[in-house]
């Protein structure tokens, strides 16, 4: 009985031991698999970059997706073509990408960013009527608002209208969540 307990705590420790040095690799792990992704890039477009260059990721990497998005030829074209044309999942990463990264002409992004707008008040309509829909965590108007901010503050005259239009959408009351996770969510985000 006493070998059994005493070979059972050591497995324990040493079962311990390996996930506390699991876990500190998986951000390694993290990290080296999104070098790889990203030096390893040969796609035309850059939309499959644009995930890496959130304001909240790692800083060597989204400078690596920068620069390998900066080399492609058209990538300021691709992102207005997605914020005019695209779905709103991708438009929320053109969204992240200005949030966290100067564009080089940003006077080329007024109007699309603009016209982006209405989309997201009606991805956001949707997402308040609807207790099941999702298209709230692809509207970041807090991403939005630093956007408009910080690249396009002389054109805040333009962009007025939407953005009351955007206010007053937020203050209709949603639709009640169907699922306890679901609404925690949704209230965070709200």
């Amino acid at each position: 009985i006493f070998y059994g307990f005493v070979k059972a705590s050591v497995q324990r420790r040493i079962a311990l031991y390996q996930a506390a040095e699991k876990s500190s690799n998986s951000e390694s792990w993290a990290f080296n698999s999104s070098m790889d992704y990203i030096n390893n890039y040969k796609e035309e477009g850059i939309r499959g970059l644009l995930t890496y260059t959130h304001r909240e990721t790692e800083a060597r990497v989204r400078a690596a997706a920068l620069a390998k998005i900066k080399s492609h030829a058209g990538w300021e074209a691709e992102l207005i073509q997605i914020l005019e044309q695209g779905p709103l999942s991708e438009k929320y990463w053109v969204i992240a990408f200005l949030d966290g990264n100067e564009p080089e002409h940003p006077k080329d992004f007024i109007q699309p960013v603009s016209n982006c707008i209405p989309k997201l008040i009606s991805g956001l309509q949707e997402s308040l009527r609807d207790p099941y829909s999702l298209h709230l965590g692809y509207i970041n108007i807090e991403a939005l608002c630093r956007v408009l901010d910080t690249h396009f503050k002389d054109s805040a005259a333009l962009f007025r209208p939407n953005m009351l239009k955007l206010q007053k959408t937020l203050e209709a009351t949603p639709a009640k969540r169907k699922s306890a996770d679901g609404k925690e969510w949704f209230d965070e985000s709200l």
